[in-house]
């Protein structure tokens, strides 16, 4: 459900993963006996030297490299995203004492002491007399968490309930507001503290993951997307958000991430440090056809100036296209996608420093971390090497050919499977691949099919599948042919 890396000050080094019910040391397999209760994703930060983790379920808790405390996070909101920003850390997707807050942010104290607060306290023993402006808490801490002249007080139940302002915070347990509190009351629930910002309320929208990116945090909402310079939000304009969190990944000096919604706008998108642009149209018909219902789970990392994205089965069937576990790539360098399948269901990504070398790692649905890129299989499987050409028409498109022979010659090749598909026959297109043979030699020829030889032209595939370092070269395909026919239109003029 979520992995970190944890690299500490003092050289040690922890990768901790959320499976089942605990958080688990990868390398040991051993758990902290945590009996996390929620399937809800984890996700971890790294501040102040330790791990933070939130689930949005759990009570957030800190580790030091040997055990989960509530080092830097008593009083602290449940939430569903984390980002250290600057000196502070920032959540997103707020449940405050069982008030839930889908557009708002909330961000820690500047460090003291080599360590936060919040500038929050809850608690279900609010305490006032009738017509007085003191309320009164003994799990108040008001002091202790750093509740400030002017945040609001929220009394959640009662005959009081509604918003007051802090005037005065006189002791860890006593404070006063501005207004006159009506009744006499004791035992209700409240929390006060104003360390936050909303990001477009009451908009029918939620926030979906925090970022950075050109010194700015990143507010990604599923529509909108929004970035905070520590003292102002700004909407960056005309630019949708994102629908999955962990899609979101820095690729040098971009931001990129995945956005679904209607056909024109679903796909990939770049943000450079002023606005968003959608780069996957080359590959169109490969985002057509990813299942809606896999538009939250979409993952994303890195491998240098490549950003990987785990999509889910691709199924595009006006197109011809059926992709198992489908991983979209975009190449930075050349501007360049392809679309691969691989062997396991990535949940999470993370990066981990081990000890000098920066390992990519991701964790599969069946509770295994594995390295990538690694090896020549996936997770044990063979891996399947496929290349298809653009249809080849020996004396052009108006010409029918008979094709006798084909001559494939490769190096390190053999045992590629090639196959063919032919093109204007005259006036069809195979829509299935028909099979030539296995390569056997560094030069094999093949002799055509009697009855399926004759087209205008011709396109090749060849695919292999091996757990082996990945060698096989294609230089030359000759197709030997004579001319048939022509099939031309004529063309008439009408008076």
């Amino acid at each position: 459900m979520g992995i970190r890396g944890y690299n500490k000050s003092d050289g040690s080094r922890k990768l901790i993963a959320a499976y089942g019910n605990d958080l688990l040391d990868v390398d040991t397999n051993l758990g902290y006996s945590l009996n996390l209760t929620s399937t809800n994703k984890v996700e971890f930060e790294v501040f102040l030297d330790d791990l933070f983790f939130q689930n949005y379920n759990h009570t957030p808790l800190t580790f030091d490299g040997s055990v989960w405390t509530n080092k830097h996070v008593t009083r602290t909101p449940l939430a569903k995203f984390m980002k250290v920003y600057g000196a502070r850390m920032y959540l997103g997707y707020l449940n405050v004492n069982g008030a839930v807050y889908p557009s708002r942010v909330w961000y820690s104290d500047l460090p003291k002491n080599d360590t936060i607060t919040w500038g929050l306290s809850y608690g279900s023993d609010g305490t006032n007399t009738a017509n007085n402006n003191v309320f009164t808490s003994e799990q108040g801490g008001f002091l202790a968490y750093n509740i400030k002249v002017g945040d609001p007080l929220f009394i959640t139940s009662g005959a009081n309930k509604g918003q007051y302002t802090v005037s005065e915070v006189e002791t860890d347990n006593l404070l006063r507001v501005e207004e006159t509190i009506v009744n006499q009351s004791s035992g209700q629930s409240y929390w006060v503290g104003g360390n936050f910002f909303d990001v477009r309320t009451d908009d029918n929208d939620e926030i979906t993951w925090l970022g950075e990116n050109n010194d700015r945090l990143m507010v990604f909402k599923r529509n909108s997307l929004h970035r905070y310079d520590g003292s102002s939000l700004r909407t960056v304009k005309g630019v949708p958000g994102t629908t999955s969190g962990r899609s979101v990944v820095n690729l040098g000096a971009y931001t990129l991430y995945f956005h679904g919604s209607t056909t024109d706008k679903t796909g990939f998108y770049i943000y450079d440090g002023t606005t968003s642009t959608k780069i996957s149209n080359p590959i169109q018909p490969f985002i057509d056809g990813i299942d809606q219902s896999n538009y939250p789970l979409i993952v994303s990392w890195t491998e240098g100036n490549i950003a990987r994205a785990f999509v889910g089965d691709l199924t595009n069937t006006n197109e011809g296209i059926s992709i198992t576990n489908c991983v979209i790539s975009y190449d930075s360098t050349n501007n360049s996608w392809s679309t691969d399948p691989i062997g396991d269901i990535v949940r999470c990504a993370t990066s981990f420093r081990d000890p000098e070398e920066v390992k990519i790692l991701i964790g599969n649905n069946m509770g295994q971390v594995l390295e990538t890129p690694s090896g020549y299989s996936f997770n044990g499987d063979p891996i399947a090497w496929v290349w298809e050409t653009q249809p080849i028409y020996p004396r052009g498109a108006g010409i029918m050919n008979i094709m006798t022979k084909v001559t494939v010659i490769g190096r390190d090749a053999n045992g590629t499977n090639i196959s063919y598909k032919l093109w204007d026959n005259p006036y069809k297109i195979d829509d299935k691949w028909t099979p030539l043979g296995d390569l056997e030699y560094d030069r094999t020829d093949f002799i055509m099919p009697y009855r399926h030889n004759n087209a205008c032209g011709i396109s090749f595939r060849g695919e292999e599948i091996s757990d082996k370092e990945p060698t096989p070269h294609i230089e030359t395909i000759i197709v030997t042919s004579y001319a048939q026919r022509s099939v031309t239109p004529e063309v008439k003029q009408i008076i």
